[in-house]
C-alpha cells in the first residue's frame, strides 16, 4: 500500500494498471481497500489506472479534520492532488457511495460517477410516506447499534447493523471478518451517524452535470431504492441498473457481476 504524508495528513492507497484513465474505489464502512481488490484487478488495463482509497481511520489514511465525513471527503482531494488528477472517474459503495456524491459536489476533477447503494440518506424528502418510513428504518437501525457500542457491547451492536444490511447471517461470516467488524465498532457508529446528518439536498445533486451510474440490487433494504429513485430524479446524467438478486454487498462478494457494467460506463 503505498502513502503520501503531508501537514494535512496522510493518504494511502492500493493501485493497479497504467493507462491514463484513472478511476479511484471508495469502499464502504468497516471495509477496506484490500475488498475491493478483486474489482480493481477485472478493471485495471493498459488504458485505465485503478486507485483503491483508504478512508480516514482506515490503514494508514488520517486526515486532520475532526468532522468524519470532512475527513473522507478530504482524503479524496488530498488523493487526487497527490496523484495530479485532472480528471477521474469515482465508484463508491453504500458510505462509499455517500463520499463520492459530496466529493463530486466539492470537486470538478470528478468526470464520472458511479455508485453502488449509496447511503445518500439527506436525498429522502421526509414528507414522503415511503421515504420517511426509510429514513425511520435506518435511524432505528443506527440508534441500537450505537446504545449497545456505548454500553460496552460492540458485537451485539455491530451485529444489529451488519445483519440489518448484509443477507448473511452473522454466525455465518468468517471469524477473521467478524472481528475485524467488532474492532471497528466505534467508528462505524461515528460513520452511521454522521451519513445520516450528510449536507446532500436536492440543490447539491442538480448541480452534479457529469454522467452518473447508478447500481443497485432488487435483495438489498427497501431504502436504498428510495435513494435510488430520488438521485434519478434530481441528477442530469443519471441511469440506473437494478441487479436481479444481489445485496448490498455485491461489490465485495460478486465483483465479477458489476465490472462489466463499470467497464462498459467507464469506456462511455
Amino acid at each position: 500500500m503505498k502513502t503520501y504524508r503531508t501537514s494535512a495528513g496522510q493518504v494511502s492507497w492500493l493501485e493497479f494498471g497504467a493507462g491514463a484513465g484513472l478511476t479511484v474505489l471508495i469502499h464502504g464502512a468497516a471495509s477496506s481497500p484490500l475488498a475491493f481488490v478483486p474489482l480493481a484487478q477485472a478493471l485495471a488495463s493498459a488504458h485505465r489506472r485503478v486507485v483503491c482509497l483508504g478512508l480516514h481511520g482506515y490503514g494508514p489514511t488520517a486526515l486532520n479534520e475532526p468532522d468524519i465525513l470532512r475527513a473522507h471527503t478530504g482524503a479524496v482531494r488530498l488523493l487526487l492532488d497527490v496523484l495530479e488528477a485532472d480528471r477521474c472517474a469515482l465508484f463508491g459503495h453504500s458510505l462509499g457511495g455517500l463520499v463520492a456524491l459530496l466529493a463530486a459536489v466539492a470537486d470538478s476533477r470528478v468526470s464520472r460517477l458511479c455508485l453502488y447503494e449509496p447511503i445518500a440518506l439527506g436525498v429522502l424528502d421526509p414528507s414522503d410516506a415511503e421515504d420517511a418510513a426509510g429514513l425511520a428504518w435506518d435511524r432505528r437501525i443506527v440508534r441500537k447499534m450505537c446504545q449497545r457500542v456505548d454500553a460496552g457491547q460492540a458485537e451485539l451492536g455491530v451485529r444489529t447493523f451488519v445483519e440489518a444490511w448484509n443477507d448473511t447471517p452473522w454466525q455465518a461470516m468468517p471469524h477473521k471478518i467478524r472481528a475485524a467488524l467488532i474492532a471497528s465498532a466505534a467508528q462505524l457508529s461515528r460513520e452511521t451517524t454522521a451519513a445520516g446528518c450528510a449536507p446532500l439536498g436536492s440543490h447539491h445533486i442538480a448541480s452534479l452535470t457529469q454522467p452518473m451510474l447508478l447500481l443497485h440490487g432488487t435483495a438489498s433494504p427497501p431504502v436504498i431504492a428510495r435513494i435510488v429513485k430520488r438521485l434519478m430524479a434530481g441528477a442530469a446524467q443519471a441511469s440506473e441498473v437494478a441487479l436481479a438478486g444481489k445485496g448490498h454487498m455485491a461489490p465485495v462478494t460478486d465483483p465479477a457481476a458489476l465490472a462489466p457494467l463499470l467497464h462498459e460506463f467507464l469506456t462511455g
